[in-house]
Order: C-alpha cells, then structure tokens, then sequence
C-alpha cells in the first residue's frame, strides 16, 4: 500500500521543513551503506517576506552500474 504525501506531511507545503541535506553512498563490494557528503543548506528567515527566494533548488539523482 503506497501512501500519499499529505499522509506523511498533512501541513500546508510551505511549511514542509525541507528534506535531509545528508546524502549516503552505497558500497558494492561491502553491500551496506555509509554516510556521503552533506550538501550546503540556506535557512529559512522568513517565509512571508517579499524578498524571500523561496527554496533553493536542489538536484539529486542515484546512479548505479548495471552489468
């Protein structure tokens, strides 16, 4: 059973605390998981603010060799 985002998060989005910035490597050879680098962050000051930017974007995408 797949459960929905506002299961998970049931505030309004722009409240969302924003998601870990710890990213993790996986081992091959070991088979397990370790702590990666942690990407830089830009706190929130305020959210009503008419200069505030909004998020920062961020990208991430796994990557994995296949045969």
């Amino acid at each position: 059973m797949r459960t929905g985002y506002a299961e998970i998060f049931p505030g309004q989005a722009r409240d969302h605390p924003g998601f870990s910035s710890q990213t993790f490597i996986y081992d091959l050879e070991k088979g397990c998981w370790s702590n990666g680098p942690v990407l830089p962050t830009i706190s929130v000051v305020d959210r009503d603010s008419q200069t505030d930017p909004g998020p920062a974007p961020m990208a991430a995408a796994p990557c994995a060799s296949w045969q």
